[in-house]
């Protein structure tokens, strides 16, 4: 992730947007504070996995610098997003607009769990 430049400084290396399908769509994202009692635990995770699998979107979670696939529940699970902890969520793909829409929709009512 960091590489020395000429001047011995580090810089982090960005990598450019993946191509999806042999296009370059663009990244929307934004970021939430987990509001539910209990964070994104077992049920929660389920449900948001199951909303970003409907999309054909990349979908990613962001949380203190570490990226996870939210279409992976374990990957999900294993993020610790605890009540108030701030999360971006980043989408890429040809439906990114309605794939952050719902994502971020759920995760802003809770889970449906207060």
């Amino acid at each position: 992730m960091w590489e020395a430049s000429p001047d011995a400084e580090k810089v982090k290396v960005r990598r450019p947007f993946p191509q999806i399908n042999g296009y370059r769509y663009r990244v929307v994202k934004k970021k939430i504070i987990i509001k539910n009692k209990l964070g994104i635990h077992a049920r929660p995770a389920a449900m948001l996995v199951e909303t970003a699998r409907r999309y054909k979107s990349e979908i990613r979670l962001v949380k203190d610098e570490i990226e996870i696939d939210a279409k992976d529940i374990l990957s999900v699970m294993m993020l610790g997003a605890d009540k108030g902890s701030s999360i971006e969520v980043k989408v890429q793909g040809n439906d990114e607009t309605e794939a952050l829409e719902s994502i971020y929709s759920l995760i802003e009512k809770g889970f449906d769990e207060e």
